[in-house]
């Protein structure tokens, strides 16, 4: 028969396995990378803890300082999203605005361009029909001259002619 004597643990075994408590807390907090952001805050949390505790009491007071400060931290930013969502919104509602603006710009961009093309010919053909005028113009004082002396010449015999006859009919 074996006698078992159980002593009750010592304050020192009692410290030790709360400082081991909090190792498995850190080791768990390093797992898989799912969630890692909250992971790190809490890892941050744990060693900021651990830096000021001198005590395992101590550092379950720090953390638990740390940990309400992240979940306030958390809820601000919870009680902020709806906000931030309703300003996403207006900001998404201003770009679709600005962007049909932008449309309605490049299409009068291309009519003023195809009006632009348009006054442009028409302006060339202007000069090219100002230049035509200008050569037929000068064609037809060329011509009304001509013709003008052509009419003088023949009024010229017509009065000489007119002169013989009332001459022989005398």
């Amino acid at each position: 028969m074996c006698i078992r004597i159980t002593l009750p643990p010592t304050a020192e075994h009692i410290a030790e396995a709360q400082w081991d408590l909090i190792d498995a807390l850190d080791q768990a907090l390093r797992g898989d990378e799912r969630h890692s952001d909250a992971r790190r805050s809490l890892r941050g949390a744990l060693r900021e803890a651990r830096v000021q505790a001198n005590s395992p009491r101590q550092w379950a007071a720090a953390f638990a300082q740390a940990l309400i400060e992240t979940v306030s931290t958390l809820q601000a930013a919870a009680n902020a999203a709806p906000a931030a969502a309703a300003k996403i919104a207006q900001l998404g509602s201003e770009r679709d605005y600005l962007h049909s603006i932008i449309g309605l710009q490049n299409t009068d961009q291309a009519q003023i361009k195809v009006l632009t093309k348009e006054r442009d010919d028409l302006l060339q053909r202007s000069t090219q029909l100002e230049a035509a005028l200008r050569l037929a113009e000068g064609e037809h004082r060329r011509e009304a001259s001509a013709l003008q002396a052509t009419i003088a010449d023949l009024n010229r015999i017509v009065a000489d002619q007119q002169a013989r006859l009332d001459a022989l009919g005398r």
